[in-house]
């Protein structure tokens, strides 16, 4: 995997896990980069006609995804960090252990920040990648 799709990928952002019905696996990515053929949306019809449990696992994993981001997540994390921020502001004022605090609270927030935001990548890009894949399947059982 080259530099520039890494933050596309996180393990806290799986695109199947161990809840995915096994059967409905080989139908769904398993990254950003897999590539969506014809010939794999044939397999999906044809392999799912007869197994409407496979079918229903793979198009109800691909809606779920397409729907789940990361903002929710990442809306509450901010306002958590803007409370504690103001906190923190206030116990500056109080001594240099306050300084100390606001520092240490600040490299915190960075790193926290750079978490969540490879994590909001991940997480759209697997939104955006599951829409697709929805979108062709449903397209080719009309």
């Amino acid at each position: 995997m080259s530099k520039s799709q890494s933050q596309l990928v996180s393990s806290a952002v799986p695109y199947v896990n161990d809840r995915v019905l096994y059967e409905a696996k080989q139908y769904l990515p398993h990254g950003p980069d897999e590539m969506l053929t014809v010939d794999r949306i044939a397999a999906f019809v044809e392999g799912t006609k007869g197994s409407p449990n496979v079918r229903l696992a793979v198009l109800g994993t691909l809606r779920a995804h397409s729907l789940n981001g990361a903002e929710t997540p990442s809306a509450v994390v901010a306002v958590l960090l803007a409370a504690v921020a103001i906190l923190v502001s206030s116990v500056t004022t109080l001594s240099e252990f306050g300084v100390a605090i606001a520092w240490a609270f600040a490299i915190g927030s960075v790193i926290l920040g750079g978490w969540f935001a490879k994590l909001a990548f991940a997480a759209h890009a697997r939104r955006m990648t599951c829409g697709v894949w929805l979108a062709a399947y449903e397209d080719a059982l009309r």
